[in-house]
């Protein structure tokens, strides 16, 4: 079983493409990282910035990298 890392890209819309100055972001995560542990850093980076609280959404992409067959 690989030890890679997950890649979550996040898109971002108006408001958030203008305060970063980017359209998304690509976050590294230990591959044992559940949803709710990408949310909290997710809402902990947007209260640092004083940013009022916003709503995420969240959707599963198929990997690039097809998982093998046991």
């Amino acid at each position: 079983m690989s030890n890679l890392p997950i890649t979550i890209t996040v898109k971002l819309l108006a408001a958030y493409q203008e305060a970063e100055g980017l359209s998304q972001l690509k976050l590294e995560f230990p591959k044992e990282t559940s949803v709710s542990q990408v949310l909290e850093r997710l809402s902990a980076a947007n209260s640092s910035r004083g940013d009022p609280p916003a709503s995420l959404s969240t959707r599963n992409l198929p990997s690039p990298h097809p998982t093998p067959k046991r």
